[in-house]
């Protein structure tokens, strides 16, 4: 679609009464119920995207579609007074690529809010994101002025640059390279509403914790491959002494292998990347001290340092020592990088450590398995998106 075609349909859409949202939660529970009777199983099996999602994450997006989910939703973050809640008016979303269906989701909340939506998606998602939302549209026609897909490279800075002088809000999902590279692209007069990837982990205090404790922590990190915001890239133990670590991994090693052979992908192309990227991580690593303990499918890096930093992912953690004494002053430099911290500790200790990682900057703290549960009551990296979505209007 042209840019001036595309712009006729959003002033056309603007001069319409607002967005009803109760047609947009009742389209997104109808989508809801057919994704649970199954209705799209022959299609996502014959368009390839089985490979990506699994009955979990099928169960989630059911949920999360639900009636019950976004009345909810609406009620947390916009409150009950909602008639001075008005749309922002346009959104343009650049699609996240680390988590299937995210951007599509974004979108839902896009629609929420009562805004138009531009949607960018990212290349590195399977297509579930356009497949959602093109069943939206088909079941809520009246939708189709409120939703534009679009699919090119982000290289194409032309096409962005004019998608974003007809919004009044970018919202971005990505690290640190990708939000800089549009927040240079977008004008005073646009909002910027950046979702960037952050980075969690857990913390475990010695004694404290049970053989279950860690084998949820397992399941955590082989289930989500630690490619989400939410999932652990490794994991820091409350002591100063380096044997209690050492032990610590002697034992984890041994329950990581046990989730990897019970959750983890079996595929032989999988397992020779995971290989590579181990092989190529000592070689780039040789000259700092660090030890490895190496399972049939799964590695963890002890390293001695405390610096907070990404893994290689898919079963390939690190642990490092941390004491409660330095969480403050190790972490807070990374305070705008920090997500979820799931701790292993004694219900006694829970609330005391919660405390020190949320003044670190953390904006989620949880129980070891629970790192990626999303409830309806959490917001993005600290900030409820609805909100942000929308303006607060004075009306006489």
């Amino acid at each position: 679609m042209k840019k001036i075609s595309l712009e006729e349909c959003i002033y056309s859409a603007l001069s319409n009464p607002f967005l009803d949202r109760e047609v947009v939660i009742n389209a997104c529970d109808s989508l809801s119920k057919r994704i649970e009777e199954g209705r799209y199983d022959c299609l996502i099996e014959m368009s390839g995207i089985s490979h990506f999602i699994n009955e979990a994450d099928i169960e989630e997006v059911v949920r999360m579609l639900s009636r019950e989910y976004l009345c909810q939703k609406v009620e947390m973050e916009l409150g009950l007074d909602s008639d001075k809640v008005l749309p922002l008016g346009v959104l343009f979303h650049i699609g996240a690529g680390n988590m299937e269906g995210l951007t599509a989701f974004s979108v839902v909340e896009g629609l929420l809010a009562g805004n138009i939506n531009l949607v960018k998606s990212s290349s590195k998602e399977s297509g579930i994101s356009a497949l959602l939302l093109k069943e939206l549209l088909t079941i809520e026609p009246r939708l189709k002025d409120y939703v534009y897909l679009y699919s090119f490279p982000s290289s194409e800075k032309e096409k962005i640059i004019e998608l974003v002088n007809l919004s009044d809000a970018v919202v971005v999902w990505g690290g640190d390279s990708t939000i800089r590279s549009v927040r240079s692209l977008v004008p005073a007069n646009c909002r910027l509403i950046e979702w960037g990837h952050k980075i969690s982990f857990a913390y475990v205090v010695p004694g404290q914790f049970k053989e279950k404790d860690c084998y949820m922590l397992a399941e955590h990190l082989i289930k989500t491959k630690q490619l989400l915001c939410s999932s652990a890239q490794g994991i820091y133990v409350d002591t100063d002494k380096e044997e209690e670590v050492h032990t610590f991994c002697q034992r984890f090693i041994k329950i990581l292998d046990k989730a990897g052979e019970k959750h983890g992908d079996r595929d032989p192309i999988g397992i020779a990347q995971n290989t590579l990227k181990a092989y190529t991580y000592r070689l780039e690593h040789r000259s700092e001290p660090y030890t490895e303990y190496q399972g049939a499918g799964t590695r963890i890096f002890y390293k001695p340092d405390r610096e907070l930093e990404s893994s290689l992912s898919y079963g390939n953690i690190w642990v490092k020592a941390l004491p409660r004494t330095d969480i403050i002053k190790t972490l807070k430099k990374h305070h705008g990088h920090l997500q979820t911290v799931g701790l292993l500790c004694s219900e006694e200790e829970m609330d005391m450590l919660s405390a020190l990682f949320f003044k670190a900057g953390a904006t989620r703290v949880r129980r070891n398995g629970d790192m990626s549960a999303l409830s309806v009551v959490e917001a993005h990296d600290g900030e409820y998106p609805l909100r942000r979505y929308s303006k607060i209007c004075c009306k006489a």
